[in-house]
This record gives structure tokens, sequence and C-alpha cells, in this order.
């Protein structure tokens, strides 16, 4: 999520972001006091700040959102950043008011004109000339979508077929250091982008730890990521929740098919013991838990009202990912 970090005096009060449509507003005012009129608190002037924003409630209500408002004083230092995170602040208040209907609304936008600095007046302008003289605002044309939905299609395919390889990776490295944990030594380990993983361990003195390592390990470690790299806000975070969220439903769907169909490491669980009950619901909550990392983080992905756009930077990322983990398991896939 696009988001605003703002401080006042170096501390940080608000984190701000909407995750569908909406405004919203930085707001730095200073009023002065006019030669006849006398303010209670006898002060010449006045300054405040405010965040705050708009955006659509239910049942047809818009909601004005206050996150932050502070009055200012001299020497009052304000500085904005903007990044992309997960996590935002709560708006303090809300204050819920009747939507007008479209045709109760004034078809006006107000732009300015003249100096480049915006210090002469403002005119009212109707919305097709606001459209002509702002052409980013435009209604983009059919090309613009189409290259649009070439960059969703691209981001989509790599970073599904990333989180694939990559989950795999991360799983069979659980059995690995667990293998080697215990003490059982390790025959081959495969890794190939058109295999599916495997790792064989003989001898194997620790076998049902072992066997757990991949889906345990393979579920945390992607989770402990996507909270790293929230908590550095770093760019993009949006897709190591989607990563960590593919592992989470990938090894908790793993859990519950291989439990009834008897194979690979839930039919080697059960037949060490382990009841299948227990193999059900480790699965069905971890899947649970990747549907909820997945939950409305489709507009990233250029899914939902976005219509296909997607950020171009998460584009790039994507495909260097794919690029370099199946270099990777191409060279020393199978050892």
């Amino acid at each position: 999520m696009i988001a605003y970090e703002v401080r006042v005096n170096g501390r940080r009060v608000a984190t701000v972001g909407l995750n569908h449509g909406g405004v919203l507003s930085l707001i730095a005012n200073w009023v002065s006091r006019p030669r006849d009129v006398e303010w209670d608190d006898g002060r010449d002037w006045e300054a405040g700040f405010r965040v705050g924003g708009l955006r659509e409630g239910r049942r047809g209500l818009d909601e004005y959102l206050t996150w932050f408002r502070k009055d200012l004083r001299v020497g009052d230092e304000i500085s904005m950043r903007l990044i992309e995170t997960g996590r935002v602040d709560e708006p303090i208040e809300i204050t819920r008011k009747r939507r007008k209907k479209r045709e109760d609304r004034p078809c006006i936008a107000v732009q300015p004109v003249g100096g480049a600095n915006g210090d002469e007046p403002f005119n009212s302008v109707s919305i097709p000339e606001s459209l002509a003289a702002h052409p980013r605002r435009s209604p983009r044309t059919f090309d613009a979508a189409r290259m649009a939905r070439v960059g969703q299609t691209i981001l989509v395919t790599t970073f599904v077929a990333f989180s694939w390889l990559a989950m795999q990776a991360v799983h069979e490295c659980g059995h690995v250091l667990a293998a080697v944990a215990t003490g059982g030594e390790i025959q081959k380990v495969v890794l190939h982008p058109l295999a599916l993983s495997r790792t064989d361990v003989t001898p194997n003195p620790h076998p049902l730890m072992v066997v757990w390592a991949g889906p345990v390990f393979g579920s945390v470690v992607p989770l402990g990521a996507w909270a790293l790299v929230r908590c550095l806000c770093w760019p993009h975070v949006f897709l190591w929740r989607f990563f960590a969220g593919f592992c989470l439903v990938s090894n908790g769907v793993y859990l519950v098919g291989g439990s009834f169909a008897r194979g690979a490491d839930p039919g080697n669980l059960m037949r060490l013991g382990m009841p299948q009950p227990v193999l059900i619901c480790v699965g069905v909550v971890g899947a649970l838990c990747g549907f909820w990392l997945w939950h409305r983080q489709g507009h990233h992905f250029g899914l939902g009202n976005s219509g296909g756009e997607v950020q171009s930077g998460a584009v790039i990322t994507s495909v260097l990912l794919l690029t370099a983990i199946a270099t990777g398991e191409l060279i020393c896939g199978s050892r």
C-alpha cells in the first residue's frame, strides 16, 4: 500500500493510506487576524496542521477521516515521506455523511492558472477542460490499457512462478537443516524448475522431526521475511506478503491432500504414527492463514478496480527474482 509517513518535530505522528478509492490530505494553514477584529486569546495569527481524508463508506455514506491535528508554533517542523507499507494507522475520528446523488454534484473542477508557483488566482473550469489541460488525468486510451494489462500479466505469471520455486526451496531447506541438526546424512536434494523438489536422507535417526521440518520451516520463514521487509519499509512489501500466503496455502493443502493420498511427507508422517486429523487440522489452519494474507491484495496485481495497473518496479523485481531462482536451480538444482 502506498502511504504517507508524517512527522512533526521529528516524531512520527501518523502513517496514513487507503486501500481503495479515496483521497488523503495533509494541510498546513496560517490565518492572520483582520485589523478590525479582536481574538479572545489576543494573538494576531494562528497556524495549524491536519492529516485527513475522504473515502466511500457503506450504505451510500461518505466517510471523512482525521488521523492527526495540531496547532502550530514558530519553529515547528513538518515532514512527510511517501512509502510503501503493509500497515497504516487507523483514523482517530470518522464522520459519516450522506453521499450526494451524482446528478446533484456540481460538474466543476478547480485548477490553478498563471504562474508556476500557484500564487495567482484560481478559476473554476469544466471537467472536460480540466482533463484536456492535464493529460495525465485523462481517461486511458486503448493502447495504455493494453500496456497496463501486459504489465499485469508479466507480474502475475512471473511472481506466481517465483513463489512456486521459492516455496519448494524453503521447504527443502527445512528438511536439510533438520537432518543436519539431528545427525542425518543427506544423500540428494532435488531442486529444478521442471521437477518436484525432494530431499533424500539416509541414515535418518529422527525421521519425524526431519519430515515435519519441511512444512513448518517452509511456512514460518516466509512469514518472518515478510515481517522483516514490512518493518524496514522496503518497497513492494505486498510481494512478500503474497509469497508468505502462498507458502502457507501450499504447505497446508500439501498436508491435507497428502494425508488422503498417503504419499510424500504426509504419508511418511502417518507411517511414523502421526494421526491424520492432526495433519488435516494443521493444514487447514495454515491454508486459512495464507488466504487471510491474500485478502484485499488483488489491487496490487491489477485486479478489481485498479484496471490492470501495476507498479513497474514490482514487475521488474518479480522478473529478476524469477530469473535468479530459476538460474540457481538450473546450475545447482540436483546435488
